[in-house]
């Protein structure tokens, strides 16, 4: 009896009949039903980018921070296909922007490795976010030193971050380097207008990799750790998605 109910939501999201899923959930079938290895209808609506079908799931009460296998939240999908339309309506709707896969990546990290631009930028200002509060806490409860001239701050085990100010240039750079998910964000200050602009690369994507190695150095100096691996391996992409 489960089996064919599942099979009848599966053959309902597919079609994306919103009509028929509407059916099924007011004979009782749970909006969170576990198709498969903890993944929900809202998961597959997402991976499809089907923002009328995600905005529906939502309406009847879908969970949108749950979570399947390898940690995998809907806006992981949605992210990863570069659903934009979907991220949008999972954020509108509380998405946490901030949740981690397995593989230690947030939404907006998986929009940059799968270079979906206009996903990565409305997730950087919840990144920018995420790293201002980083630095709050690291303020609060310093860490060892900062390099004396050098800017460097450690904001956690695997972030450092340097800053520099060019007064003449009229504007402040700001790298975070995370070694968790092998990362490097920079964030543009224009000391005039006050403006930021926020972008990240991948360190697969970092041509000159002295700058990290500089990076994984002031790290450990100041009390974190990064393996010498994550500077130099490749990334790997996750496991495929099940049934996608």
């Amino acid at each position: 009896m489960i089996y064919f109910l599942k099979w009848k939501m599966k053959t309902a999201l597919d079609e994306r009949n919103i009509a028929r899923l509407g059916e099924l959930l007011d004979k009782g079938a749970d909006v969170n039903m576990d198709l498969g290895s903890g993944e929900t209808p809202l998961h597959v609506a997402a991976n499809d980018g089907a923002k009328d079908l995600v905005k529906f799931l939502i309406s009847r009460g879908a969970n949108v921070n749950a979570l399947k296998q390898y940690n995998w939240a809907p806006i992981h999908d949605a992210a990863y296909r570069g659903k934009f339309d979907a991220v949008v309506e999972l954020l509108k709707a509380g998405a946490d922007p901030n949740l981690r896969t397995e593989e230690g990546k947030t939404a907006y990290g998986w929009a940059v490795l799968r270079k979906h631009p206009e996903v990565a930028e409305i997730l950087s200002p919840y990144m920018k976010k995420s790293v201002e509060i980083a630095q709050e806490q690291s303020l609060k409860s310093p860490a060892p030193e900062t390099a004396p001239g050098q800017g460097w701050t450690l904001l956690s085990e695997s972030q450092i971050a340097r800053s520099q100010t060019h007064e003449q240039l009229g504007y402040r750079l700001t790298d975070i380097f995370n070694f968790r998910d092998r990362e490097r964000l920079r964030i543009v200050h224009n000391l005039e207008t006050k403006a930021d602009q926020a972008a990240s690369l991948s360190f697969d994507d970092i041509s000159d990799k002295s700058q990290l190695e500089d990076a994984r150095i002031q790290l450990i100096r100041l009390g974190g750790d990064a393996p010498e691996e994550t500077v130099t391996r490749l990334h790997k992409l996750p496991p495929p998605r099940q049934g996608r």
